[in-house]
């Protein structure tokens, strides 16, 4: 409702995501995140960037897909670049940034090694150690290094730790190694 500034952002739900000390975030394409809270008296409500979540950006990441938790930080995948609660994007002409702004799908293995997926950039590894910076680096996969497709839309483990990645029209195992 928008007489409600408590109600949800976006009504396009992407994901829903319980993080490790049970906080439920909810992805909007359209209106960014939302932290569902139970208040004293028990009534619902959606905390955004139109009420208390006023260090989230107004006017960028609206169009988020995706929320994971890794090591204790939240990713946050959205139509213009993957970010922290520290606003991180890709840095253009940098080949260890991330390679498209738009990401699709985030992804930790067994492992504990993390993958972005985005939609023209292929498949991006986290390869720093603290998310929480400026700065986070990654190794990126493409067509140039084997990949089917640069359009990746997911990726699973199966229990022989092999990865798999749908594309475009493709469903393909993925060696980072």
């Amino acid at each position: 409702k928008e007489e409600d500034p408590y109600s949800l952002s976006n009504n396009s739900v992407y994901c829903i995501y319980q993080d490790s000390k049970k906080r439920m975030w909810i992805a909007t394409h359209g209106g960014g995140i939302n932290l569902l809270q139970e208040t004293a008296d028990g009534e619902i409500r959606f905390l955004h960037n139109g009420n208390l979540l006023k260090d989230y950006s107004k006017d960028k990441f609206n169009k988020v897909r995706v929320i994971k938790e890794v090591n204790n930080t939240l990713l946050v995948g959205t139509t213009e670049g993957l970010i922290t609660f520290s606003c991180n994007l890709r840095i253009p002409d940098l080949a260890s940034s991330l390679s498209s702004n738009d990401v699709i799908y985030i992804y930790t293995d067994s492992r504990q090694n993390s993958y972005v997926l985005t939609f023209t950039g292929g498949i991006n590894q986290i390869i720093s150690n603290n998310l929480l910076t400026d700065q986070i680096q990654f190794k990126t996969y493409t067509k140039r290094n084997g990949l089917v497709s640069d359009l990746v839309l997911s990726m699973i483990e199966d229990q022989q730790k092999n990865l798999w990645v749908i594309s475009e029209n493709t469903l393909a195992k993925f060696d980072p190694e």
